[in-house]
């Protein structure tokens, strides 16, 4: 349970709150930021990419899933590994996000994967089909 987050979609335009985090979660990003909103917790370059990922997730209501390398985490190189799932308590509209994150640290392919920059690069967030993963 330690890897995962529930994050509540509110208001229009959309804001993403952090209503629950695990432990891994809180140690990725060395604080507990629940209650807070991702807007005031997130740093740039890549604050604006991580939200355009929830952004889409909410707006598709589809399950997104994502791979990249990022040194986001605690200022160490990690292959990230982040699954969406959109829950909406009336039937169409994403109230909240389920998210699963794990952080491989001293990954030896993590050179391999995307940075989180090159998505926004090449015009989108580059989600895949969690099939596929």
């Amino acid at each position: 349970m330690g890897n995962l987050a529930i994050v509540g979609v509110e208001g229009d335009p959309r804001r993403f709150r952090l209503r629950l985090i695990g432990t891994e979660v809180v140690y990725y990003d060395g604080a507990d930021f629940t209650g807070r909103f991702l807007d005031e917790v997130l740093n740039p370059p890549i604050d604006r990419i991580v939200l355009a990922q929830y952004e889409d997730c909410a707006a598709t209501a589809k399950p997104m899933a994502f791979k990249y390398r990022s040194n986001a985490f605690r200022r160490i190189e990690a292959g990230i590994d982040k699954l969406f799932l959109p829950f909406s308590r009336d039937g169409s509209t994403v109230s909240h996000i389920f998210v699963c994150l794990y952080a491989t640290f001293a990954d030896p392919h993590a050179a391999d994967r995307p940075t989180i920059q090159r998505y926004e690069a090449d015009g989108g967030t580059l989600a895949f089909d969690p099939g596929e993963l």
